[in-house]
């Protein structure tokens, strides 16, 4: 840990030799930008660290990429069950709820668009703390109609709220069928979370399972 902090780090390092022809080492090689870069078709992905329990680092700004083939035609990412001893949360653990359109309901734990960048009762567009994937599209929402994009997401769940009483599982997720590779964008901000009765709710971290799409989507 650092001195002065509540930040601990586990880390184990793998050398890629970038100078082989050796097509194992060269499908292992991030393109350039990745900090994180999954090469399978369907997995998890979680923020560096992630313990459900401690904050994640503060001023982060980095972007994860999965591999995409010429038969690919999207990816789905989704809220895994969830585990009741590990919170999650992007910036705030409470959100105004991520919504289609004016006539969806649910619980407001997860949160989509502009309410992400913007500090928790604040009305002016401030640095907070967000996922984005520039081409999203809420999974529950009609996807022909412009409401259901979405390119920023924040809080405890991933996509459309729905009414389940289950805290953080919310709608069906999020679809990405744009062109180009698949990346998704976390950014945090400068500021700490203040601990609650001795927990931490908010920037706890996040878990995101992925499946990559093939055939026509």
């Amino acid at each position: 840990a650092i001195r002065g902090s509540n930040y601990k780090y586990s880390i184990k390092v793998t050398q890629i030799n970038c100078n082989t022809d050796d097509e194992t080492m060269k499908d292992l090689r991030a393109p350039r930008g990745c900090l994180q870069y999954f090469t399978e078709s369907g997995g998890t992905i979680q923020s560096f660290n992630y313990d459900g329990v401690n904050a994640y680092s503060i001023n982060q700004d980095y972007s994860i990429c999965i591999a995409r083939s010429a038969k690919n035609c999207g990816i789905k990412y989704t809220n895994p069950p969830v585990d009741g001893s590990k919170a999650r949360s992007v910036g705030a653990a409470t959100q105004n709820g991520c919504r289609a359109g004016s006539t969806s309901s649910g619980s407001p734990d997860s949160g989509c668009g502009e309410d992400c960048l913007k500090v928790s009762g604040s009305t002016a567009a401030t640095d907070s703390d967000w996922l984005t994937i520039a081409g999203g599209q809420l999974a529950d929402a009609d996807l022909a109609d412009a409401s259901s994009y979405k390119a920023f997401f924040c809080g405890q769940g991933l996509g459309e709220d729905t009414n389940s009483t289950a805290n953080g599982v919310n709608g069906d997720g999020v679809l990405d069928f744009s062109n180009g590779p698949f990346i998704v964008r976390f950014h945090a901000d400068s500021v700490k979370p203040e601990e609650t009765a001795g927990k931490i709710t908010d920037d706890v971290g996040f878990v995101i399972d992925y499946a990559v799409q093939t055939g026509k989507c």
